[in-house]
């Protein structure tokens, strides 16, 4: 069976993951996939070639190739996103932002990597083994320092 994933494709799973993460920390829910704008698709296709393109780029260089392509097309920092104004609060250099945030980008990575695995015969693109990639999740994971807050809580909940 011959089977290739897109790079639209790819960015819609690692979109639709980044929501559930964004979810599960209480970060503002982005919209779905089929309901963001083209722009935005735009760049998270864009952000999945440069993963596929660049195998060997860490999360920090994704951060930094989106922040220049932000600031090239007028965007500036700001508390929100608005995509009026213009503004986002992640316009920061990658070792400023929360580890919460930093960790979006070590995910996103990590899906277009193992999405790209499936476009390639095994190994071409000099990804991470298994356990590299887990200990490098799991790293940026235990970083957190600020409690990852869901829909509900149960570590604060009173007992009934």
């Amino acid at each position: 069976m011959n089977f290739k994933l897109s790079e639209e494709q790819i960015g819609r799973v690692a979109h639709e993951v980044n929501r559930e993460y964004c979810r599960a920390i209480g970060d503002p829910i982005k919209a779905s996939w089929d309901e963001t704008t083209e722009g935005q698709r735009n760049s998270i296709i864009k952000g999945v070639a440069y993963h596929l393109n660049s195998p060997l780029s860490t999360p920090g260089d994704a951060h930094n190739e989106w922040l220049a392509h932000k600031l090239a097309t007028g965007w500036k920092y700001g508390e929100k996103v608005d995509e009026i104004a213009m503004t986002h609060p992640n316009m920061v250099p990658y070792d400023r932002l929360p580890p919460a945030q930093q960790a979006k980008d070590f995910i996103f990575r990590e899906i277009v990597r193992q999405l790209g695995t499936l476009n390639t015969k095994a190994g071409t693109r000099g990804l991470l083994k298994d356990s590299e990639t887990l200990e490098s999740v799991e790293h940026q994971l235990n970083r957190l320092d600020e409690p990852i807050v869901g829909p509900v809580d149960l570590e604060h909940q009173e007992p009934e």
